[in-house]
């Protein structure tokens, strides 16, 4: 029969390397590097090294969806904030420096209002 000292030796082992990997947001980069889109279009995008955090607007076209979170895996399912809007109807949406992945479909182009 295993001691207790191994089993909780391992447990620490593997909850530390989880909390590691939850951790994981990626390097904030330098804006002036020029990596960032200026617009964001339809997609899923990371934020800090594809997007910027900050307030966008958008403009329903069929069915515009978006979604904000805060896991950078987007299999994760993990979602902070999601909505929709119909065709016409403008959506402002704030992308958080908390936030690892902004994704929509069937909105106009982004834009951003507000750092």
């Amino acid at each position: 029969m295993p001691r207790p000292i191994k089993i909780f030796l391992i447990v620490g082992v593997v909850a530390g390397i989880a909390a590691g990997i939850l951790a994981f947001r990626p390097s904030h980069p330098d804006p002036a590097a020029g990596h960032h889109l200026a617009a964001i279009p339809a997609g899923s995008f990371l934020v800090w090294s594809e997007v910027d955090p900050g307030t966008y607007r958008a403009t329903g076209r069929d069915r515009c969806t978006w979604s904000r979170s805060p896991s950078i895996d987007p299999l994760s399912g993990q979602v902070t904030q999601h909505g929709q809007a119909g065709p016409g109807e403008q959506v402002t949406v704030t992308i958080t420096e908390d936030d690892g992945r902004f994704a929509s479909e069937g909105c106009s182009t982004w834009t951003r209002v507000k750092n």
